[in-house]
């Protein structure tokens, strides 16, 4: 061993759990630790090896003395807690269980590729976008291209990767891809290739296609290697989102389908076809009418086609029929996919199940105007269905009758019975009257035991006369579960336009007309125009 290569190499003995015994040479200078202090800590070696490294000097060592390669490349690391790249070389001595080891600093070992000062090499390493690189026998730059500059923060000009390893230039975390691709290159591997993390100085993390070759002097044996990376960062992103996209394709919950300009389906997600009652690969191909709007008249489908073609997009909601017969409500939405000039290329259609939110809807719509003990319209409906049937009625020059139902004699029931049986009692009644009326007249109920009824299309007493008298015949059959009471109404009556024209006027003379029956022997009904 030369004097040069020996300031930068150690020997140390261990025995054959590769502790430490004793250790001589240059140990402060090439890792920070005194020959005492590497002795005081027997275990270095396995506190500081890299793990790779020492089980395959374990192995090398269980073949001694028989080994044709008793040497390595060994990674340990410094005080600093930085990784040194050594070629260790390991001799067994003739006594039992010690060995011999010698490490050299891979930087400072010779090597055999020539020419890298040349010009040519040098314009390469000053104009190439792609990141190039050669290095020795043992993972030591000897040239790198002036982009890589771009990645590695201490380096400044491409000549300073020279004599350098990548531990001094890149991130631990990245150098371990890069160094087990270069251990298959000088394992006799004729190309490694990876799709390798970059993290560039400002924290950004890219990616590259990196390869590394073999460099082979006259007699075929490997003295180095050379590499190539390029930037793929962009495609690398292309298609993590391809398959981000595809996966949510393939297990969102929504309906999704991809359609030409004819709407013939070039593809679809498995919800999807499920919901056609066929399978991907059998929807593939058919129209989206025959697969999917089977039950759309064909002027209606194509009037909605024409535009989603015309605008690029289209929503609103449908009512779609399944093959098991269930009617589901569905909000779909479609939009145009151009090519990069700006041409149509597809349509993509996204079909979301509403049904549950169009229930829940209704249910609180009809919690809102409706009273929960009977069912019926509450004060709110009938304000409106009322509003509605005056002017109606304003419009056509018909009358509106407005009938204050109250029942007789009620409060017994709750006081006799409890609650329970005098809300039985409300149900019971509020269904008896409501039977009494045709499907376009309102009964709703206002209070207690308290309810209005709106009957439009009905001109003078003649006319709505029969349907009270209905009501007040039906009730008397009505009686509490243990038939001690029967139930009796007093009905005022208030007409459009006669006795009102707002909603109010009529209800409140109604309401007059109806004490003025509690007054006069109850039971029956009275028009307002007769108090």
């Amino acid at each position: 061993m030369s004097n040069s290569v020996s300031d930068f190499s150690f020997a140390c003995d261990v025995d054959a759990d590769l502790n430490l015994l004793q250790v001589s040479g240059e140990t402060s200078a090439l890792l920070g630790f005194s020959t005492s202090e590497m002795v005081e800590r027997k275990n270095y070696l396995h506190r500081c090896g890299h793990q790779d490294d020492l089980q395959a000097l374990q192995a090398l060592c269980e073949t001694l003395p028989n080994s044709d390669t008793p040497s390595l490349h060994m990674r340990l690391r410094g005080k600093d807690k930085q990784f040194r790249i050594f070629w260790v070389s390991v001799t067994a001595y003739l006594q039992p269980d010690v060995i011999s080891l010698s490490f050299v600093d891979v930087r400072h070992l010779p090597h055999a590729m020539t020419g890298l000062d040349s010009d040519i090499v040098t314009v390469l390493m000053e104009t190439t976008n792609d990141f190039i690189f050669f290095k020795d026998a043992h993972h030591v730059l000897l040239a790198a291209s002036q982009s890589m500059v771009s990645l590695c923060e201490p380096i400044s000009h491409w000549r300073e990767f020279s004599g350098k390893i990548d531990y001094e230039v890149f991130p631990e975390s990245l150098v371990e891809n890069y160094y087990n691709l270069e251990v298959q290159v000088y394992a006799g591997e004729s190309v490694a290739q990876g799709i390798q993390p970059i993290i560039r100085p400002d924290g950004t993390q890219g990616w590259v296609d990196n390869r590394k070759y073999p460099v082979k002097n006259d007699a075929g044996e490997i003295i180095g290697l050379y590499g190539i990376a390029r930037d793929v960062t962009a495609q690398v992103k292309a298609l993590r989102e391809q398959r981000l996209a595809a996966s949510v394709f393939e297990h969102t919950s929504e309906s999704i389908v991809i359609v030409d300009a004819q709407a013939n389906v070039l593809n679809a997600n498995p919800v999807f076809a499920k919901t056609t009652g066929r399978e991907v690969n059998e929807v593939v191909g058919k129209n989206l009418k025959e697969v999917r709007h089977g039950s759309d008249g064909d002027e209606a489908f194509r009037r909605r086609w024409q535009r989603i073609t015309d605008k690029g997009r289209w929503q609103g909601e449908l009512s779609v029929q399944l093959p098991n017969g269930q009617i589901k409500t569905e909000m779909a939405r479609y939009n145009v996919v151009k090519d990069e000039h700006g041409k149509d290329m597809w349509y993509v259609g996204i079909y979301t199940d509403i049904t549950t939110i169009k229930n829940q809807a209704k249910a609180l719509e009809y919690s809102a105007s409706h009273d929960q003990l009977t069912g019926l319209p509450n004060r709110t409906l009938l304000a409106e269905r009322l509003a509605e049937a005056l002017a109606r009625a304003k419009r056509h020059e018909s009358e509106v009758v407005v009938a204050f139902i109250d029942l007789d004699s009620f409060k017994l029931v709750n006081d006799e019975l409890g609650h329970h049986e005098g809300d039985q009692f409300l149900v019971e009644t509020g269904k008896a009257m409501r039977a009494c009326l045709r499907e376009v007249d309102t009964l709703a109920r206002v209070g207690g035991d308290e309810f209005v009824a709106v009957l439009t299309d009905v001109s003078g007493l003649d006319e709505y006369g029969p349907f009270l008298e209905r009501i007040l015949e039906a009730l008397e059959s009505v009686s509490d579960s243990t038939g001690r009471f029967t139930c009796t109404a007093s009905i005022g009556v208030a007409s459009y336009p006669m006795d009102g024209t707002t909603a109010e006027e009529l209800i409140r003379r109604a309401d007059q007309a109806m004490y003025s029956v509690k007054q006069s022997g109850k039971g029956a009904f009275k028009a307002y125009k007769a108090i």
